[in-house]
Order: C-alpha cells, then structure tokens, then sequence
C-alpha cells in the first residue's frame, strides 16, 4: 500500500513538472514572430559560438534560421591567434552571410558590434537588419581604444592583462565573474568561464571603416544592459543615441544576458523580425 502510495505521488510530481514546463515553452512561443527570418549572432571578445546556445534553441523554436559564428581563434576555430585581425573576423563572417538566400538579421554582442558594423558595410545588400547588444555602435574612423580614452573605465577595462608582446589580452581572473556575469550564480559561471579565450590585440585598435550610403542604410536595433560592468550602461546610451537607432530593448542584466536573461533576450530579436520589412 505504501509502495503504491509513494509511486502515485512520484507520478503526480512529474505530471505537474511536465505541465509547468509546457506552459512556460507556450508562453514564451505565444509572442513569436510570424515573420520567420535568418539570425547570424556574433559572438564578443573572449567568448564563442557558445555563448548563444540558449538564444539559438529559443529562436529555432520559434521558427527562425541561426547560425552562430565561431570567429576565428575563438570556440573550437583554432586559427593561430598572432595572425588574427578584423578582416580574418569579417571575411569569416561575410562568407557565412553570403552562403544565406535571404538577407540576414545580423546580431552582434559587445566587440561583436564592431564586427557586424564592418561587414553590413561590406554587404548591405545582404543585410536587412542590425542588432547590438551591449555592444560596440562606433562612428566612422573609430576603434574599441580610440572610443574608449575619454568615459570612465568598466570594472572588466580597468583589469585588462595584456601579453607581453601585446598579442593578445585577458581580463584578470578575479574580476571576470562581476565584470561579465554576475547575475549568474558563481558555480554556473565557473562552468562557462572554462570556455573562455584570450582576445587577439589587433581587432581592439581597428578603425572602423562605414559611410552613410551602406551601413547607414540598414535599420538598426540596440538592447542595453543596465547593471553591465564591461561596456557600461552611460556609454551604451551615448553610442544609441549618437546612432540614431530604430528602436532600443532594454535588460535589467549584466553584460551576458544570453546567459543570464536569455528568454526575454531571445523575444526581443524575435521583435526586431516584426519590425523589418
């Protein structure tokens, strides 16, 4: 008797485990896009391909097409990292846009906006829509060092560790956890900063090259992050704004939030496809 007691209880536990699930998938999916589109995500600086596995479940559950790009010497791309510049990040990048039929919603995180900047102003014609989030929305001429010499230092900039020869950078240790993630719990960031790399040099001081005829033609979108610690919430904002965006998502969040806040992350790109033509 007892024995049956106990295996109906079990089953009762997993029948309202399996509807709470259901029901949280549905709600989510309620708010999907009925115009169903291509995401290329591009990853920031130290991160990979890896980082977007939650957004990219999200985004195919309702219905979309994404590719999450492993730049190079980044993820399980192992191109030697001396040789790393910004054409090796866009040149990857652009023969991935260019394989696609349709034109792409090309989303980028942190440094990431720098590259997808670069390569829409290579292949306008291949991108019908632009996405940062926390990241890099620079002027024409601009680079990641250039921009940031005059705004007060994040919490992750003020602990970079450069190599000696200045090939590549880190960010200390000790300051990763509350520089990137801290909304995640430190167990579960100890588990993703394993996956971390170190960040070739080069692309950090590469002037950005757009005009007003090709990228500045395509729309673009912004998702600022109120409690980052690496590319701060006061320069997110100047950048929007300067931009001239389209619209602006806003997270309560750190600077990972496709980690940490990765469902409301992933209705706010699956918006953007609503806002497009």
């Amino acid at each position: 008797m007892k024995k049956s007691i106990l295996i109906k209880s079990i089953l009762s536990v997993l029948v309202i485990a399996t509807v709470f699930v259901a029901c949280s998938q549905k709600s989510f999916t309620q708010t999907q896009s009925k115009n169903k589109s291509t995401y290329v995500l591009v990853h920031g600086a130290f991160l990979g391909a890896w980082s977007w596995e939650k957004i990219k479940n999200n985004l195919e559950g309702l219905g979309h097409k994404v590719i999450s790009v492993d730049l190079p010497a980044h993820g399980n791309d192992k191109t030697n990292i001396k040789n790393i510049t910004m054409k090796s990040y866009t040149q990857k990048v652009t023969s991935i846009i260019n394989a696609q039929d349709e034109k792409v919603i090309l989303v980028g995180h942190s440094f990431g906006g720098v590259t997808i900047s670069q390569v829409a102003e290579y292949i306008p014609n291949k991108v019908k829509g632009l996405v940062y989030i926390s990241a890099l929305l620079l002027p024409n001429n601009q680079s990641l060092l250039g921009s940031t010499k005059s705004i007060p230092k994040s919490l992750a900039f003020k602990h970079l560790v450069f190599s000696k020869d200045h090939s590549y950078v880190s960010v200390d240790e000790k300051f990763l956890h509350e520089g990137f993630a801290k909304d995640l719990a430190y167990g579960d960031f100890l588990i993703q900063k394993k996956k971390f790399v170190v960040e070739p040099t080069k692309p950090f001081s590469y002037k950005l090259q757009i005009s007003e005829d090709n990228w500045g033609s395509i729309d673009r979108f912004y998702v600022e992050t109120l409690k980052d610690n690496a590319v701060l919430p006061s320069f997110q904002k100047s950048m929007y704004n300067a931009a001239s965006v389209n619209k602006v998502y806003t997270l309560d969040s750190d600077h990972l939030p496709m980690l940490s806040n990765a469902n409301k992350l992933s209705s706010y790109l699956d918006d953007v496809a609503n806002q497009l033509k």
